[in-house]
């Protein structure tokens, strides 16, 4: 199995910004969150950005993937 590097840089050089663009454009991750209604699933980038809010992990898990990223849940 052949290993695609998203980064030129050795580990020991790699900044915060670098590991945090890691999987920014391919992961996003989704979070129960407390809303005025309950509970609800924000979905994330994997910089941490908030992309939206579902009420539904399974429509959260939706939106990741009609943003071609792949989800990944977080509890």
């Amino acid at each position: 199995m052949q290993q695609t590097l998203i980064s030129d840089k050795k580990p020991s050089h790699l900044t915060a910004q670098d590991f945090l663009a890691f999987g920014v454009n391919q992961i996003a991750y989704i979070k129960p969150v407390q809303d005025d209604n309950g509970t609800a699933y924000s979905l994330y980038a994997a910089d941490g950005t908030l992309i939206s809010t579902f009420d539904s992990e399974e429509r959260a898990a939706t939106g990741a993937l009609h943003n071609s990223l792949a989800p990944v849940i977080v509890h």
